[in-house]
């Protein structure tokens, strides 16, 4: 590019890009030989993801294949769907959350860093246990997909799978990478509202809630019942450190609470415009567990944006090492971990 060339916004992202790049710490700036703050909610969280460690690999997958085996076709197929999204939703996350490690990490925030890293190690783990069951039970994908794509053609819905407009494949990416060269708070803050506050507090908390009540009371299926409970304790903490993040942000910015509420509708309503609810007539347990699940998600972005206004009323200090974003998160979840 020529200087001739040059735009304002390609000096600015260069200039950004340049401080993140040059080194900041000194040989006297290490956190850790000053101490560790284990009044942190970060912290406390950390300890938590030690003491509830669980492995995908020592589920017993047995009941659950004899299970699979014994289920009608469209049975199953209604278990890939949901199994399948669930799944690429946490490959997302697991791909997405490194940005935010990094500026942290820039940051010197040691304690929340090393939460991080449990975080990121969950969010894989919880891929690899939706792989895992799958294979375990003989789901047969290739053929799910075309059964999906002649039930689209019978409705007249889209389906294509080169789709690149979507919460993991555009939205998501878009607002975690930006924290590659923009470290603002406003760039965090949106960050955290629609990793944390959305795609888990109001997404897959919803979701998962709905899918471990329709099981439990089925009775069926229960190696993906018991990962369920271990994914949805481990989303409690991912989803109590965003709270903790987005209070933290916006104790510091409080005139950021306009964007805060405007973005969580915005991403409300992305979602259901890309991923409309479906009325089947010919499943209505699907049909209603849509309809259910649209409501909570309306109801949780409701009930965040609270959670968002009364932090931007609140003191840094009040924040830091009180208990208010998991006071928060056990009045929004019914799981707690």
């Amino acid at each position: 590019m020529t200087e001739t060339n040059r735009s304002p916004q390609t000096d600015v992202v260069e200039e950004i890009a340049a401080d993140i790049l040059r080194p900041t710490r000194t040989a006297g700036g290490w956190v850790s030989p000053r101490g560790i703050n284990t009044d942190l909610v970060p912290w406390r969280l950390w300890e938590k993801s030690k003491k509830l460690f669980w492995d995908p690999a020592a589920l017993d997958y047995s009941a659950d294949r004899e299970q699979w085996a014994a289920m009608p076709v469209e049975y199953q197929d209604a278990v890939i769907g949901v199994a399948t999204g669930f799944m690429v939703g946490e490959e997302s996350v697991t791909l997405d959350i490194l940005p935010l490690v990094m500026a942290m990490a820039d940051e010197g925030r040691l304690e929340e860093v090393i939460f991080l890293t449990s975080f990121t190690l969950e969010e894989a783990k919880h891929v690899d246990f939706f792989r895992r069951w799958l294979t375990e039970v003989g789901a047969d994908i290739p053929g799910f997909n075309a059964r999906q794509q002649a039930l689209a053609e019978r409705m007249g819905l889209p389906f294509d799978l080169d789709r690149r407009e979507g919460m993991w494949e555009s939205e998501l990416p878009r607002v975690m990478r930006r924290l590659l060269v923009d470290r603002s708070a406003r760039a965090v803050l949106d960050a955290s509202l629609t990793y944390n506050q959305f795609v888990e507090g109001c997404l897959a908390i919803s979701g998962y809630g709905i899918w471990a009540d329709l099981f439990a009371a089925l009775n069926a299926l229960p190696a993906m019942q018991e990962g369920i409970r271990h994914v949805r304790v481990d989303e409690s903490r991912h989803i109590t450190y965003g709270t903790y993040l987005c209070q933290r942000i916006l104790s510091a910015n409080p005139d950021l609470i306009d964007f805060a509420r405007k973005r969580l509708v915005e991403l409300r309503d992305f979602w259901f415009t890309v991923y409309p609810r479906v009325d089947d007539p010919e499943n209505p347990i699907a049909t209603e567990n849509g309809r259910r699940f649209e409501a909570l998600v309306f109801d949780q972005v409701e009930r965040r944006t609270a959670v968002m206004e009364r932090a931007a009323q609140m003191s840094l200090a009040d924040l830091l090492t009180t208990s208010a974003a998991e006071d928060a998160e056990r009045d929004l979840l019914s799981v707690t971990g």
